[in-house]
């Protein structure tokens, strides 16, 4: 198989692994902080041991190097909290649909960070987005648990969107699993708190299972498989195989717990979804 091929179905597999994840947000019963701060524990104890196996060094070129890569795991860990928390209050659909915003609002990000020349046309898909959006939003109020669901998914999308434009700078300088090490350091650090606000909180043999899960295999393999692999694909590819996420994690919703998105919903992610797909296609 050509190294092209073997990309696009390492990319495939880690969307299909990855659009499970927002489950983990119905079937824990923990607050959104607690849950993030524990799937970062277990997930960072898995990377290390991983690193070491891979005689991978811990060791970054300098200390800015070191505390950029902590801060960027700050954002990595509160675009997890805010993500999970959306899930919890609205819906996986609602929720995942929100977030998956992300690369159109790093389109309109990237030319101020890169200082490169923005371009009108960027605006397209932003425009679109933002039509999606408001199919989205039953009301334009926080009372509304589904427009709550919204808010915290877009800002979410946003913190995301900002992590993995800055982060371009450090992926052909490290190994990707280091980086993520590093990152995931970041988060645990920044949600330490929520261990000492939530002690009083029980965790149920059900729930360390999740969390294990979640923690030990779906947060390394998915990040592992999704780096290692865009690095061979166009944004095109990667854009219209990554649609399917938001799609897959609805579908798999509908088979663990019954839930049908409403007309509203159906409409507003086929509006995002081919924004996404108009921005990767531009870009590529």
């Amino acid at each position: 198989m050509s190294d092209k091929g073997k990309a696009l179905r390492e990319y495939s597999f880690g969307i299909f692994l990855g659009s499970m994840i927002p489950l983990f947000a119905k079937l824990v019963e923990l607050p959104s902080d607690y849950l993030i701060f524990w799937r970062s524990a277990i997930a960072l104890f898995v990377l290390f041991f991983l690193l070491q196996i891979r005689k991978v060094k811990l060791k970054l070129n300098n200390k800015s190097d070191f505390w950029a890569l902590i801060f960027l795991g700050v954002l990595f860990g509160l675009n997890w909290v805010l993500f999970f928390k959306s899930v919890q209050v609205s819906s996986v659909a609602i929720g995942t649909l929100s977030l998956f915003t992300y690369p159109v609002i790093a389109s309109l990000l990237e030319p101020f960070v890169f200082k490169e020349r923005f371009e009108l046309k960027n605006l397209i898909p932003a425009l679109i987005l933002l039509l999606g959006i408001s199919f989205l939003v039953p009301e334009f109020s926080l009372s509304n648990q589904m427009t709550t669901g919204v808010v915290l998914g877009l800002c979410s999308s946003v913190i995301l969107a900002t992590r993995n434009v800055l982060v371009r700078k450090y992926t052909s300088k490290y190994d990707a699993q280091l980086i993520l090490f590093y990152n995931i350091l970041g988060a645990f650090l920044v949600l330490l708190p929520s261990l000492f606000m939530n002690f009083k909180s029980s965790i149920s043999g059900s729930d360390w299972l999740y969390l294990l899960i979640l923690g030990a295999f779906f947060t390394p393999m998915v990040h592992t498989l999704l780096v290692r692999a865009i690095r061979r694909l166009s944004a095109r590819v990667a854009g219209v195989i990554g649609g399917l996420n938001p799609i897959f994690a609805t579908f798999y919703a509908f088979l663990l717990f019954g839930t049908i998105p409403d007309l509203r919903t159906m409409i507003g992610g086929c509006v995002i979804l081919s924004a996404v797909f108009i921005e990767a296609w531009r870009v590529s």
